[in-house]
């Protein structure tokens, strides 16, 4: 599976992706908001190895994929929807972005091809996400996309000794604006897929 925007490829993730995943796991901007204070080779190693079985298993309900820079041809983060099951109507977003990328709207862009996979492609009818209330810049990235906040869960996840506030976020198929598809596609065409890639 293989999507591409003006700046991006998204891509299934090889083994060798692993030395770029521990450089942003290990940096304490991306540590700020996970329960995890490090992260070792053998950590990434298994985040890495878990994300390429996803992408083996058939029917497919999990499309998470490694985010590469054109210009350098290197990983900067991951992004992906999650299903329960493979006739399931809605699904979970995620992503991460190398924190050394931030601000250059690399996120927004990959997030974005995202959902109009998920609505095109994978015909879902709603698509979701969560973080921590105190996440400011996640909660950005999401409105800009239109995501509504749905839900405030109050001292919700425990870690780093304490509980913390989540927040649910939420978008409906027919409230993804066409425009904001238009811009995701960019002038090229937005999607390339094997036959078999698409459930």
């Amino acid at each position: 599976m293989r999507i591409t925007t003006q700046r991006l490829i998204l891509r299934e993730f090889e083994e060798t992706d692993a030395e770029a995943v521990l450089a942003y796991h290990s940096d304490p901007l991306y540590l700020q908001y996970f329960p995890w204070t490090t992260r070792t080779r053998e950590d990434v190693d298994f985040f890495v190895g878990r994300l390429i079985t996803w992408g083996a298993v058939q029917p497919r309900t999990k499309f998470h994929l490694a985010v590469v820079l054109k210009s350098g041809n290197w990983v900067i983060g991951n992004c992906g929807i999650r299903l329960d099951a493979p006739d399931s109507l809605e699904g979970e977003l995620g992503c991460e972005i190398n924190p050394q990328y931030w601000g250059n709207g690399y996120a927004t862009e990959a997030l974005g091809a995202i959902l109009s996979f998920g609505f095109g492609d994978l015909g879902l009818r709603r698509a979701w996400a969560t973080c921590v209330a105190e996440n400011i810049a996640a909660q950005r990235l999401v409105e800009k996309l239109g995501l509504q906040k749905e839900q405030h869960i109050s001292q919700h996840r425990w870690m780093k000794d304490r509980w913390w506030d989540t927040l649910v976020y939420g978008i409906h198929q027919h409230e993804w604006p066409q425009e904001m598809a238009a811009q995701i596609a960019f002038l090229e065409d937005a999607r390339h897929f094997a036959a078999q890639d698409t459930l």
